[in-house]
This record gives C-alpha cells, structure tokens and sequence, in this order.
C-alpha cells in the first residue's frame, strides 16, 4: 500500500511547484539596489518572508491535510509512522529545494554576498532563516493528526512573522551589520 502512495516521494510536480514559488522572490532580484547584499534581499525587503516563504508553508500544509483524508486506514493498518516519516523527508526535501534555488538564484544576479557586515554572520542569518521555514514545516506535520489543522496553521503563520518582524528585523540585522539596526537608521537618517 505504502509503494502505491507516488505522492510522497517528490515528483516533477512538485519540484515545479516549489520552483514557481521561490521564483515569486527571484524575480525581485531585478529591482535590487545596487550595493545591496544577499541579507538585504533574503531578509531586510520582506519580501521573501511576505509571499514565497508564507505560499511554501501553505503548499507544505495542503499537502499534509491531503492525507488527512486517509488517516483512519492508514492508523488501523499501523503505518502513521511511516506517513509522517515520508511527510517529514518531503517537508526537507521542499525546503531545501526552495531555498537553494532562491539562494543560488542571487549569485546569478552578479551582486556580492556579504557588503554590509561580517559573513560569518549572514551565513547564520540565512541558515537560521532555512532553519526557521524547516521547522515550521516541520511543526505543520502535526496537522495529520491534530483535531485543530487551522489552529496549527495559523500558529505557524504567526510564529514565521514574529520571528521575522520581531527577532530577526529588531535584534538579529543589527548584530549583522549596523545599517540595519534601527536605532542607527533614526539617527543617520537622509
């Protein structure tokens, strides 16, 4: 039975699904500022964290209600494990994919990586945010046996913008580079 379910594994489908949505953000590259890093695009603009990366928690939490439908049959016969087990190498699989093609997608454009501060901490910046979409991803699987799929969604959702607008925007980009953090900016204001 479990041979059967094709749509655990990742298909061209989904592979072309997840391209289509880090190309939401790609295609903002163009409109890139001149000077500006790969933090400024991936963290600073918003954008990313607004539309693609919300759209990516919303197709990883489809997926997962999409078999909530099968749950009962899937339980009687003892294999929840292995379904959250597929759910969770296919939630690694997504997230992974979507951002190397976001993350690569910069290098393409022909901007520097790392200008405004330290690259030891915009590479944490960026695998702490790759870090972040995991987990919620991860934290959506729950929803396959949950009694409250909406609640756990709208959770997640939250969580994403709290940890963007309040830790990373507020505390984290200051730590990277002084141009972001917010007190700096009052005071050098143009």
């Amino acid at each position: 039975m479990i041979d059967r379910l094709k749509i655990l594994k990742p298909s061209w489908m989904t592979v072309t699904i997840i391209f289509m949505i880090s190309c939401l953000s790609i295609q903002n590259y163009r409109n890139l500022p001149l000077g500006k890093d790969i933090v400024f695009a991936t963290i600073y603009w918003h954008g990313p964290v607004l539309f693609s990366q919300t759209i990516l928690l919303f197709f990883i939490a489809w997926q997962v209600s999409s078999f909530r439908k099968i749950q009962l049959l899937v339980a009687v016969r003892g294999m929840d494990d292995l379904i959250q087990k597929k759910l969770f190498s296919l939630v690694t699989f997504e997230v992974l994919t979507y951002f190397i093609w976001f993350d690569a997608s910069f290098l393409l454009t022909g901007h520097s990586l790392f200008i405004d501060g330290s690259p030891v901490i915009g590479i944490c910046l960026l695998l702490f945010r790759i870090f972040i979409i995991w987990f919620l991803g991860i934290l959506l699987i729950s929803v396959y046996t949950s009694s409250y799929p909406g609640i756990i969604l709208f959770s997640v959702l939250v969580l994403n913008l709290f940890y963007h607008y309040i830790i990373e925007t507020l505390f984290l980009l200051g730590k990277y580079s002084q141009y972001y953090d917010p007190l700096w900016q009052v005071f050098h204001q143009k």
